[in-house]
Formats: structure tokens, sequence, C-alpha cells
């Protein structure tokens, strides 16, 4: 029998893979390539914002809508915005570029809008992303350093652009904000055992990529990282002091550190043998503040502050094909708030929710040592992010940061959000009533919170303008539920209050000035039945006309009895009942 073709070679499983990372970074570097030098750029088509009204902003922040498959960019941009420096960054850079100024408009509808979620449709046109895109889950990690190196090159474009202008020059600083923020240098070294020869390279880093194969937390996933690896017979490496390949230590440290320190644990990993993807689930601790000293190069140097704080943690949950990222942030202006950031859902972090994504151990509290989190169950931490502590001055952003022309757009559209907002409680808290009288049949609009008297003076004034034979004076007008009822004595009661719904049908009733209106026996809140009543005289005969009267549906023969007693002043006795005709035998 014939063999079955082999498995296609690991090299083609990456790379498939990867074509889709490589996609996001094409179109992102094409877009950046087109950066301020060439003038203005063209702004994706805009469409008339929509606002989710059913539900009211969090306190917490501003939840962005998922696209499709667009909630790993969620969760970095909301971590993006909850960094000071990098908002404010966005706000006072004065590029033209179109990538930018969508970073600007979606920041300042997070930070000054008035709904609950904003859009990212515009965000990602800028990028040249299609709505194909848009369907397509990526990797975070690779999304942050493509989105950072296509705002380094933006910048570093604009700096060459003022280049021929001083005063410009001098306004923007030679090195990018972006890399002033999140970069570090490594030192990569080779020390030869022989002769103690150590050869380094430096590498600048804006994230740090932790194996967790055999780490149960991050400071012992970090020691393995600047662990030295011994280099020796086959994978000896040469020695230009020795002239020759000899046993050799290789090891990493870290030469500086960022403000902003990015931290990912390696939980996607590809099987050789299988030749196939796995995702790692397995317990990783991780402490609210490090400490970053032991893994320097030089661990004395106490010129610069060594620890930090988490202020973010991006977790995934599923599995390496496919899953869903959220967020847990903290807002570093309200300094202890954190909140679960799922996409268009923003809502506040207990207690209990640390432990469906970290583990038993829960959150340090204000007044106890910090304590390890553990990453388990099913959204398992994928990406750290952590603030130097000591850098809270001028955390929080003020309004008056935003661009004229971007605040003037946001105030717009919390414009149009308010008034669209209006319209629906309006429609909500207004009902839509039938009105029945002889034979006109006509809808009426009227607010839930008008009362029986305000609403039957409404609509004795409606019918004297559109009817001109109708001259019944207010006292001789009433207003009948679709029942029949009354409603007497609750004249001062709501429409809302009396149970009215929109479609309810309701019918005017009018009397002359010398009569009265049918009574209504019973409860006049309830559905009601019309009742002749036929008075048997002396002569056998009965009196024309017969009473009318209204009794509630639901009473009972003996208390109707009663209540006709006492209304016609005879005895229970003398009242008898044929079918639907009640007799009185007077």
């Amino acid at each position: 029998m014939e063999a079955p073709p082999p498995p296609p070679p690991p090299t083609r499983v990456r790379q498939q893979r990867a074509a889709g990372a490589e996609d996001m970074k094409a179109q992102l570097a094409r877009k950046a390539s087109a950066a301020t030098g060439s003038g203005e750029q063209t702004a994706p088509p805009q469409r008339a914002a929509r606002f989710d009204l059913a539900r009211e902003r969090s306190p917490c922040g501003c939840g962005l809508e998922n696209q499709g498959a667009t909630c790993y960019m969620n969760s970095l941009l909301q971590t993006l915005f909850y960094i000071p420096e990098f908002r404010r960054f966005v706000y006072q850079w004065g590029s033209k570029h179109v990538i930018t100024k969508e970073l600007q408009k979606l920041f300042a509808r997070m930070q000054a809008g008035k709904w609950a979620s904003t859009e990212t449709r515009a965000l990602t046109l800028s990028f040249g992303w299609t709505e194909a895109d848009a369907f397509q889950q990526q990797d975070v990690q690779e999304l942050l350093r493509v989105l950072f190196e296509a705002l380094d090159f933006i910048y570093t474009s604009a700096v060459i652009e003022a280049a021929d202008s001083p005063g410009a020059a001098a306004a923007l600083p030679t090195t990018s904000p972006i890399t002033a923020l999140f970069s570090g240098i490594l030192v990569d070294a080779k020390h030869c055992l022989v002769c103690n020869r150590v050869k380094t390279r430096i590498d600048p880093y804006s994230d740090i990529s932790l194996v967790i194969d055999a780490a149960s937390s991050v400071e012992e996933a970090l020691a393995q990282f600047v662990a030295p690896e011994t280099l020796q017979n086959e994978n000896s490496v040469f020695c230009e002091a020795c002239n020759r390949n000899t046993p050799t230590a290789k090891y990493f440290r870290l030469k500086t550190l960022p403000q902003i320190l990015t931290i990912q644990l390696k939980r996607f990993q590809y099987d050789t043998v299988t030749w196939r993807r796995f995702k790692i689930n397995k317990n990783v601790s991780y402490p609210l503040q490090l400490d970053m000293a032991p893994f320097l190069d030089d661990p004395s140097d106490m010129s610069v502050e060594t620890r930090y704080e988490l202020f973010s943690v991006l977790l995934h949950s599923g599995g390496a094909f496919g899953g869903h990222y959220q967020a847990f942030v903290k807002d570093v202006a309200a300094r202890n708030q954190w909140a679960r950031f799922n996409d268009s859902q923003v809502t506040p972090l207990v207690e209990a929710e640390w432990e469906s994504g970290f583990g038993d151990d829960g959150i340090a509290k204000a007044d106890d040592s910090p304590k390890p989190l553990t990453a388990k169950g099913g959204a398992s931490a994928y990406m750290l992010m952590y603030r130097r502590m000591g850098s809270w001055d001028e955390c929080s952003v003020d309004d008056a940061v935003i661009p004229a022309d971007v605040m003037a757009h946001v105030q717009g559209e919390n414009e149009a959000f308010l008034k669209e907002k209006e319209a629906q409680q309006l429609r909500r808290d207004t009902l839509l009533l039938r009105l029945v009288y002889g034979d006109v049949n006509k809808q009426i609009a009227v607010h839930k919170q008008t009362t029986l008297a305000e609403a039957t003076q409404l609509l004795h004034t409606m019918f004297h303008d559109f009817s001109p034979g109708f001259t019944c004076t207010l006292d001789c007008v009433r207003v009948r539920g679709p029942g029949g009822e009354a409603y007497t004595g609750r004249e001062s009661c709501t429409l809302a209050e009396l149970g009215l719904r929109s479609g309810t049908a309701l019918t005017l009733e009018t009397r002359l000035p010398c009569e009265e209106f049918p009574t209504v026996v019973g409860e006049t809140n309830k559905f009601s039945v019309h009742v002749k009543v036929f008075v048997l005289q002396d002569n056998g005969e009965f009196a024309d006309p017969p009473m009318e009267i209204d009794v509630a549906a639901d009473l009972c023969m003996p208390a109707l009895k009663q209540q006709l007693a006492s209304l016609c002043k005879i005895a229970v006795a003398l009242i008898g009942f044929t079918f639907l005709h009640a007799v009185l035998y007077a």
C-alpha cells in the first residue's frame, strides 16, 4: 500500500501562520511610508456615528466595538489609552498623517465622549485594512510591534521634513517618543570560557518574551532569561583571541530599562513532532510589583529606579488557532481603579474576577504586601505591562490637550448623541393611544406621566379643534378605559400608574348637562360589564327605558345584588336575574 504523503515541513506551516501578520505589517508600512513628507493625507471615508443608546457609559471608561475579530486590537488600544504619556503624545504631535489623526479622534472619543462604546472602523481603514482583515485575528504582540514601527517611521519622517524649518526642527526631539517610552537596550554577550574574553552586542528591545515551559512565575522566567547557556562541542563558538572554537557561555543582560516595561509570556508554541501549534495553559504567577535590578547588566547601578508596578494584563482565552482577548487595566490617574475591558463592555474589576483570570491568590489589598497573581483557567495572561514606580507625575490628561479640531468633532458627536438619546427617551415615554368617540377612531400621542385629568382636558380641546359639532363642556366629558373603566376618583393618577400602554383604546364618553354619567358598580380600576336593569312595575310591564350601569367583571352575584339594592334603595330579596338582565321587582 502506498504510504501517505509526509506532512508539510514546519517552516512552511510557520510561513502560512505568519502570512496574516506579514499582510498586516505590509499594510501599515505602506500607510506609514506615505507619511508627512507628501503633505495632507486622505482620510478614510467617514460615516455617521452610531451610538449604543441602550447602555450607559461605564464610570471606568469607554468600550470599543468588535468589528468581527478585532478583540486583540481593542485590548491593546484600551491599554495604550491608559498610558498618559502615550495619549498626550498622540494629542500633541502635530502630524497630518491619517493614522495619527484617527488615533487622535479615537482617543478623544474615549476620553471626552458621552457614549458607552465607540467604533474603530475609521482607524482600521487608516491602517489599510479591509473588511475581511477585521475578521482575521492576529497576535497582539505582533500588532504592538507593527504599530510602534509605523508610528516611529511617521515621526522620523516628520523630523526629516521639519529639518528645513529650524523652529519646527527644534520643537521635535530627534528620538521618537515611542522609543523613549517603551524601548530599552539589551546586551547579548558571549563569554569565552578559555580566555575569559567577553564579546557583546547591543540590541534595542520594546518587549521581553519569556519562555514559561519550566517556570511557574515571571521572576523565575526572567532568571532563566538571563541565565548563561553553555555552548560547547558542535555548538562551540569561534573566539578571535584563541583563534579557535571554544566552550562559550552565552547570556542576555538588560542594560537599560524603559519607563513602560512590556513582558510577553510565550504561551503559543510549535510541536516539532506533531507539527502543530499548541497553547500552554499553565499557572504562571507574577507580582503586582516587580524589581528588575537582578536582571540588569550592572545590578549595582542605583541611579535609575528599577521597581515596576503592574497596570495592564492582556488575557487570551481559547486555543492556539483562535480565541478571545480582553484586558484588565488600571487607570494610573485613579491609581487603584482596575477595570475589565472586554470589547464594548467595561466593568469595575472585583476580587472574585481577578481569580477567574489569575488564580486563587487574588489581588493585594491596599494595606497588605503585594501578593503574586496566578494565571490559570480558560483566560490566561498573555502580555503584561508594568510602569516604573515613581513616575506618577502628570498622569492626568486634560481635555485641553486634545487638538481643537478633534475636540470640536467630538463635541458635535456628543450633541448628536444627547439629542438622539433624548429623542429615544421621549419615544419611550410617549404612549400612542387610540381614541374612540362615535364614528371617530383617532390615534393620539400622550406622555405617560400625564395625569388622567390632564389627558381628559387635552382630548376635550382636541375634539373641539377638529370637530366643530362637538359642544360638550369639560365637565360633561370623561375617559373610559379599554374594559370600560371610568377611573372614578383616580383623575390625579398618571397614565402609567393606570397601567395604560401604547396601543390601548380609550373611549371618550359625553353626557348632557342635565344627565349623570352611568354609574360603575364595583372596583373602577378593573374590567367592567355594561348591565341593563329592567324595573318590573305593578302592571307587570317593564319601565322604559331600562336603567344602565357598569359593574366590575369579577363581581360575584351576591355582591352585585347588594350593590344594586343599595343603588336602587330596595331590599336584596326583591332582586332577581333572568339571563343577562337584572330584574327589580319594585
